[in-house]
């Protein structure tokens, strides 16, 4: 997904080599969760910079969801990213939110998934904005259940919908 704008600083890429960074503002976050929250019937997870977790807490509140602490996604074997320019190296955050009303499977949640880094190419290189399908199968079971309906409105590379049809 975008992140704010600090993170995607730098970024660079294209369409063809998958790797686009836009970025997501306050006010891009308020419109996101106003547009899907009435469309939601139990969870909202998504990825985010540090930075952006923020708004996105305050968004949700405003539309009456409550917001969890921030989940991890522990990437093993992410090359080190010194410079604001694309998402975090070892370490992104995971938004979940859902209604006021506990979802009638309340149970707990893992609060870090660890995922593999993936690298790409004849040559090796990193393609930091996928992610790892085996943990996305995790997040899509912890969150989801047979015959519900996920969307990825972000789909860049569509490892989610990988997940989902795995699952």
């Amino acid at each position: 997904p975008p992140y704010g704008a600090r993170t995607a600083v730098g970024a660079r890429g294209s369409v063809e080599d998958g790797v686009v960074y836009g970025h997501l503002t306050a006010d891009d976050v308020h419109a996101f969760v106003a547009s899907w929250t009435p469309r939601t019937r139990y969870w909202i997870v998504l990825f985010t910079d540090h930075i952006l977790f923020r708004a996105w807490e305050d968004a949700f509140a405003g539309a009456g969801w409550y917001t969890f602490a921030p989940v991890g996604w522990l990437k093993r074997g992410a090359p080190p990213r010194f410079a604001a320019d694309g998402p975090a190296s070892a370490l992104e955050w995971i938004c979940v939110a859902r209604p006021r009303r506990k979802p009638a499977d309340s149970r707990s949640r893992p609060g870090v998934y660890e995922a593999e880094c993936q690298r790409f190419g004849h040559g090796g290189g990193w393609r930091q904005g996928t992610k790892d399908v085996r943990a996305l199968r995790q997040v899509v079971l912890d969150y989801s259940a047979p015959g519900e309906f996920v969307v990825d409105p972000f789909a860049g590379t569509a490892t989610v919908g990988a997940a989902c049809v795995q699952t």
